[in-house]
């Protein structure tokens, strides 16, 4: 994988790993449009599929094993950053001198690049994994919706880290559906906008899925803290719409009254849910006015503006910059 260079895998003895860029005639064709294919012959053993479904803004891997008998690999990271993992199928093992621990069919793991530097081990049987590496420059512009986020960008430059896979977070459905047009059959291209999108909503989720995870919900009885996680996902599948979902529909959906949905969303997460709902808005555009992929028009359709006028205006409200100002200032 020369032009990869997040990560470097070998053998798990070291020896460079032979890899095609075609199918070998018969074999089961997982290929999708436009991504780029790398292909790993075990022989009688089976084989190791990985296409690459994106470069930028994020480098964006959808891997596939189908083996016959339990097959390592070594996996050492090239860069800085965070690795965002989601098991789609299946589980793999990673090792090392110091551990060894399983990632679990269905949980997403985010890992800081400088930890990775282990075997994988891949049971028989068929897996499916999801991966993205996230730049530390990248991950920056979530860090105002999601400050745990962090703690992830402060563990990338620490040199002892303390275990590659220290959370097992459930995705609970939320990165399959986003990433349902990937795994479907036929595989179809997907426009650089809407891939683009697709991997900006599994952040989203992802950091979304950890800040919970970490959050102590200190207060807050279970039936509350599922309230409040359930309506801040809601609120982030929303932040296109101009204005907050009416708070009489939220409490409906919480199950609770107004005031009392109001006031454990700020015990859980210091906050209104207006604060969180306007913060990952203007996040979210400011990532795609940083992205020229994305024309000035598009972005003010797209977020619910009648007029470019009015979106141009509220963005100088929020960050005292044009959209053009910030464009430019960013590329």
């Amino acid at each position: 994988m020369s032009d990869q260079q997040q990560f470097l895998l070998t053998t798990s003895d070291g020896q460079a790993i032979s890899w095609r860029s075609t199918l070998p005639d018969g074999a089961d064709n997982h290929f999708m449009e436009g991504s780029r294919l790398y292909y790993y012959d075990l022989a009688e053993k089976g084989n190791i599929l990985f296409y690459r479904v994106a470069q930028q803004p994020y480098q964006a891997w959808l891997n596939r094993y189908s083996i016959s008998e339990p097959t390592s690999i070594h996996l050492q990271s090239m860069g800085e950053g965070i690795m965002l993992y989601f098991v789609i199928q299946g589980f793999v093992d990673y090792r090392d001198k110091l551990q060894h621990n399983r990632a679990y069919e269905g949980n997403v793991y985010l890992i800081p690049a400088p930890m990775l530097n282990h075997d994988l081990i891949f049971p028989a049987g068929d897996c499916q994994v999801f991966h993205l590496f996230i730049p530390p420059t990248k991950l920056a512009l979530y860090l105002q919706a999601f400050p745990a986020a962090g703690r992830l960008l402060g563990l990338v430059s620490d040199p002892l880290p303390p275990t590659v896979l220290d959370h097992d977070i459930r995705d609970e459905g939320r990165l399959l559906k986003i990433l349902s047009s990937l795994l479907g059959r036929p595989r179809k291209v997907i426009k650089p906008e809407a891939l683009r999108q697709m991997l900006d909503d599994v952040i989203v989720s992802g950091l979304d899925l950890f800040s919970n995870h970490v959050n102590s919900f200190a207060g807050l009885l279970p039936a509350e803290k599922a309230a409040v996680i359930e309506i801040r996902a809601y609120l982030l599948a929303h932040i296109q719409d101009l204005y907050l979902p009416a708070l009489q529909q939220l409490s409906q959906k919480a199950g609770m009254n107004e005031k009392k949905l109001e006031e454990i969303f700020k015990l859980a997460y210091g906050c209104t849910m207006f604060d969180f709902f306007q913060t990952a808005r203007f996040e979210a555009i400011y990532r795609r006015l940083a992205q020229p992929i994305y024309y000035l028009l598009e972005i003010s359709e797209d977020f619910g503006y009648e007029n470019y006028s009015s979106f141009s205006a509220a963005v100088k409200k929020r960050f005292d910059k044009s959209p053009r100002q910030i464009r430019k200032g960013v590329l």
